[in-house]
């Protein structure tokens, strides 16, 4: 409310045919220069009522709030008056944290590094930046210590595999593929959101994670070593053994493997140690790894204890590439043999999880024959109920065996028809990822001997 004092003062009356009269002059004049002054002032108010610009620009996912002297934080305004005091407070959005002020300017220049608030009087246009950054959560993946078996595991995100890193952003979704070690097979996984197929995971990051990975052995090594200052050779049944050339092998958990030395001329078998003893028969239950030791001395006349025979015909050992496409019925299995001539049959099982059950279905058998050292694509009719399968779920888990057969887990995926690949040929790829993925997997397997 205004003074008395400050109102501007009274205008005279003048009547009509009124003579003005010094006096009355004098008055006229009073009012007027009172009103030019007190207009002055108004407009001095005014200028000094001066509003300054506030800019705030957010990186990241967060926002600031402004709050006006010792009031509630709130909605920040464009504009505030000269000589407001402002405090800006960042509020992060979940997931994010506030990182800090930088490029401040005007008077908000002293805004800069991780304040949790920042307060200044606008005498100026002012700026500043705020940033917020996702905050990081560890995942980590390790081997179920109950499973008798092994195996590693790969990492991808939308961009693609990628090392498994210890740290990821917040939301993000990695998912985790197991593969099986030669003689395991993948058994299941723990702390996943999802498991779109037997050996995926799927993890959405909104809190540090721990996964599980399971693997069953199926094989073990049974390895031979000839000692003694005599000479002879060592075979097994099954095959797989011909010691001298080929010491070592695998065979399913759970077989008998009998082991059988001969000795060299002017030499004899001395015994066995490791998992046999004495001089009798040799036979090891596959229950994990073993290894035993055959001794052969030279004889006293320096002649035969026995007739010469001539060293038994080593089996070799087949082993299965890691993936394996499937046109219409047919899966072709890409074999590579080592060790001695490979054949034999292998059966084909699929690994299924339905209504959080697991189960196992017969794919398909077949009979191989190869020489050492050779290779090729083994073609294995599948099932009706398998190709239905495919056709749905474009892959599918499955585990190989068979005598004289690394057993090992394949993963079975649905070819693209020629004429399919021919109509689309530059968009197929691009049109679905996962397929990309296991179509380079597979080349890159075969080419580097099958990633065994």
């Amino acid at each position: 409310m205004l003074r008395r004092d400050d109102r501007t003062p009274p205008t005279p009356r003048i009547h009509a045919g009124s003579r003005l009269s010094p006096r009355l002059l004098a008055a006229l004049a009073a009012a007027a220069l009172a009103a030019l002054a007190f207009g002055l002032a108004a407009a001095t108010t005014a200028a000094e009522a001066q509003e300054f610009a506030l800019t705030v620009n957010v990186e990241g996912e967060g926002e600031v709030e402004c709050k006006v002297g010792s009031g509630v934080a709130e909605d920040c305004a464009e504009e505030y008056p000269e000589k407001t005091k402002l405090t800006l407070v960042p509020v992060a959005e979940e997931g994010s944290r506030f990182a800090g002020f930088s490029a401040g300017a005007g008077s908000a220049a002293a805004c800069t590094g991780l304040k949790t608030s920042c307060t200044f009087t606008i005498e100026a246009d002012s700026s500043v930046i705020a940033s917020f950054n996702l905050k990081e959560f560890s995942l980590t993946v390790v081997r179920d210590k109950e499973g008798t078996g092994t195996g590693s595991w790969i990492c991808e995100r939308e961009e693609g595999p990628e090392p498994c890193l210890q740290k990821y952003p917040y939301g993000d979704y990695v998912y985790l593929t197991a593969e099986a070690n030669p003689g395991s097979e993948f058994a299941g996984w723990s702390g996943c959101d999802a498991e779109p197929a037997p050996n995926e995971c799927e993890v959405e990051m909104e809190e540090s994670r721990k996964v599980t990975a399971k693997f069953e052995a199926t094989e073990y090594t049974l390895g031979v070593e000839l000692k003694g200052s005599g000479s002879g050779t060592v075979s097994s049944s099954p095959g797989g053994i011909g010691c001298g050339s080929v010491c070592s092998a695998w065979f399913p958990v759970g077989d008998v493997v009998a082991l059988s030395a001969v000795s060299a001329l002017g030499s004899e078998f001395a015994g066995w140690s490791g998992a046999c003893s004495g001089t009798g028969a040799c036979e090891v239950t596959m229950s994990e790894a073993k290894k035993v030791n055959a001794y052969f001395t030279v004889t006293a006349t320096g002649s035969a204890t026995k007739p010469p025979s001539p060293p038994p015909s080593a089996s070799g050992i087949v082993r299965v590439a890691a993936v394996a496409p499937v046109s219409g019925r047919t899966a072709k299995l890409r074999l590579a043999c080592s060790g001695g001539p490979c054949e034999g049959a292998l059966k084909l099982t699929a690994k299924l999880k339905q209504g959080g059950k697991r189960q196992s279905l017969l794919a398909g058998k077949a009979r191989f024959d190869l020489a050492a050292g050779a290779s090729k694509a083994l073609g294995v009719r599948i099932g009706r109920r398998i190709a239905r399968l495919l056709q749905d779920r474009q892959h599918l888990m499955a585990v190989v065996r068979g005598a004289g057969v690394s057993a090992r887990s394949v993963k079975l995926f649905k070819q693209a028809s020629r004429k399919s690949k021919k109509a689309t040929a530059p968009l197929a790829i691009l049109a679905a990822p996962a397929g990309q993925r296991l179509v380079l997997a597979a080349t890159r397997r075969i080419a580097t001997g099958f990633g065994l």
